[in-house]
């Protein structure tokens, strides 16, 4: 199909251009030097079944907060420093991203950042993260610890309810276990609850500066 012969001529297109900055990079003489990062668009558009994209065994589709909907592949090239290829388990973030390059540059990390310096766990030093994970979209918000993953949904006239997962041995989030790790439910959700003050904070601070 016509649509079909986008999707893919797209990915192809990518895969080409992506080639030939890593050639340029190495004609230049700068490949080994650079930190090339690449990560792809957060989960499949539309309905499963009538568009061509997959999130495969995990659960939800683009604009939703379980696993099908949030995680993406993510590599990093960088010759000079990363000579061992590595999996890295631990959760990672986009936010992570400038806090990681300004600590490979040498810059001090702004104290109000959300996202973590990734060096440590990409130089093998350690395999945790060091940091939880908090997102929302709408109704929906997101704590995300180095195991548990908390989902908060504000269904309005139903109110608050939640859902667990050990996403470590869930990834395809089946197995909802709130109702058996209720501490572990009432942990996260005072950290979300804090977490999402937080940026509700930070938002209005933003919203009443002056336009210059």
């Amino acid at each position: 199909s016509l649509k079909e012969q986008h999707y893919y001529g797209a990915l192809a297109a990518m895969d080409q251009q992506v080639g030939r900055l890593r050639n340029r990079l190495k004609e230049l003489g700068v490949s080994e030097n650079t930190l090339l990062w690449f990560n792809s668009d957060n989960g499949p558009e539309g309905t499963a079944g009538k568009e061509i994209g997959t999130a495969g065994p995990l659960k939800g589709r683009k604009r939703s907060l379980y696993e099908g909907g949030v995680r993406v592949p993510g590599l990093i090239e960088w010759p000079g420093r990363l000579s061992v290829a590595r999996t890295i388990h631990a959760p990672c973030t986009t936010l992570d991203i400038l806090p990681t390059i300004l600590s490979a540059i040498g810059e001090e990390l702004p104290p109000d950042l959300d996202g973590i310096n990734l060096l440590p766990l990409l130089d093998g030093k350690t395999k945790t993260r060091s940091a939880p994970i908090g997102f929302e979209s709408k109704n929906q918000s997101v704590w995300m610890e180095e195991k548990f993953k908390l989902l908060r949904f504000d269904e309005k006239e139903k109110g608050i309810r939640f859902e667990l997962y050990d996403v470590t041995k869930d990834p395809g989030e089946k197995f909802d276990l709130s109702k058996s790790a209720q501490e572990v439910v009432v942990s996260m959700a005072s950290d979300l609850e804090a977490w999402r003050k937080s940026v509700a904070a930070d938002a209005r601070r933003k919203d009443s500066r002056p336009n210059i």
